[in-house]
């Protein structure tokens, strides 16, 4: 590589977790890929992560730290975003990591060169001591698959265009557990978006959306409801899919 790479913005949000945001950093300073710049988005800690980024980026340069007090988590995505140098953007939250030394280089390498707005890769759950392996055999991802798919796309494992992701909004704080999939539907219906069978990050597992399962089924169905307002098969089968994914999550409250 020289110097002619185009750079990412690594954006990490973090409160109260030292151990996790050194897990990141340790992850991302090892990373063949290196014209990467590590935007910290830290939630007022008070557990000697702020001491840590402190001294981080006093010895990395490219770790950049930003305290706020009080935002959500897409609140402080969307800060992230803004902070962002960069025409490539990847999130990668606290207690995650890239699953490999160069699983950067190898996402951005796909992502460049199939000149996508959005890279939706694979990831490894650590919670279930397991790859999700999605078994892609072509990267085309149809309506049907970003509508109602069940391959556990997260957005630790994407890569972003930050101008699409912008156009599209960023992360609308209407949806506080399902932003994510409102930006994502924004971005298929106006870019290029593709998927890779590479694992590309290694997630902790039990975040925010899997502890808010209801709200979230309830926030993707007037997503796509949102997005798909005249396509009455889209309506039927939206309001169809949140009824059986709603009483499988009831289901399984009961045993």
């Amino acid at each position: 590589m020289d110097n002619s790479e185009p750079m990412i913005s690594v954006i990490t949000v973090v409160r109260n977790h030292r151990k996790g945001v050194e897990l990141t950093y340790d992850s991302l300073k090892v990373q063949t890929y290196t014209f990467w710049e590590m935007i910290v988005i830290d939630g007022n800690s008070s557990d000697g992560t702020l001491e840590y980024l402190a001294d981080t980026s006093q010895e990395d340069q490219r770790v950049k730290v930003y305290t706020q007090n009080g935002l959500g988590i897409y609140d402080a995505m969307n800060q992230g975003l803004e902070l962002s140098n960069s025409e490539s953007v990847w999130f990668m939250n606290a207690g995650d990591s890239f699953f490999s030394n160069d699983s950067l280089e190898l996402g951005m390498r796909t992502f460049l060169k199939d000149n996508l707005s959005l890279l939706i890769g694979d990831y490894s759950l650590d919670s279930k001591t397991k790859i999700v392996n999605n078994q892609i055999n072509s990267s085309h991802i149809s309506i049907l698959d970003i509508l109602f798919g069940r391959r556990g796309a997260c957005h630790q494992s994407m890569i972003f265009l930050r101008s699409a992701l912008v156009k599209v909004g960023a992360y609308s704080l209407d949806y506080p557990v399902a932003s994510d999939y409102d930006a994502i539907l924004g971005i298929y219906l106006l870019g290029k978006v593709n998927r890779t069978n590479l694992t590309l990050s290694r997630i902790e597992g039990e975040g925010f959306s899997d502890r808010n399962l209801y709200q979230m089924y309830l926030e993707k169905f007037l997503i796509r409801k949102k997005h798909f307002p005249k396509r009455k098969w889209v309506a039927v089968l939206n309001f169809f899919w949140t009824l059986v994914a709603i009483a499988k999550y009831l289901q399984r409250l009961r045993r």
